[in-house]
């Protein structure tokens, strides 16, 4: 259905996806992942994200955050990906 209202309002979804994947984990036992994942991506022309490269988006949106403030998220997908660099 998607985000809607207020974090409370969507954390059972968030809950109910985690339990999802946690058991979905070792149905994937064995299997290359991101790893076979990202040449595939790439020649279809899609710019992958990886998990090192989200761990430096993360790093730059707290870097830029105000005041008392966790962080400042990108709203532009061109700004975030360009954070990578």
């Amino acid at each position: 259905r998607g985000p809607s209202g207020t974090i409370g309002t969507n954390k059972p979804d968030g809950a109910l996806a985690a339990a999802q994947i946690a058991a979905d984990l070792s149905k994937g036992a064995g299997r290359k992942g991101y790893d076979a994942l990202q040449p595939l991506l790439i020649r279809r022309g899609v710019d992958p994200v990886s998990f090192v490269d989200w761990k430096i988006i993360e790093q730059a949106e707290a870097a830029r955050a105000r005041p008392g403030s966790p962080r400042e998220k990108f709203t532009r997908i061109a700004e975030m990906l360009a954070a990578r660099q």
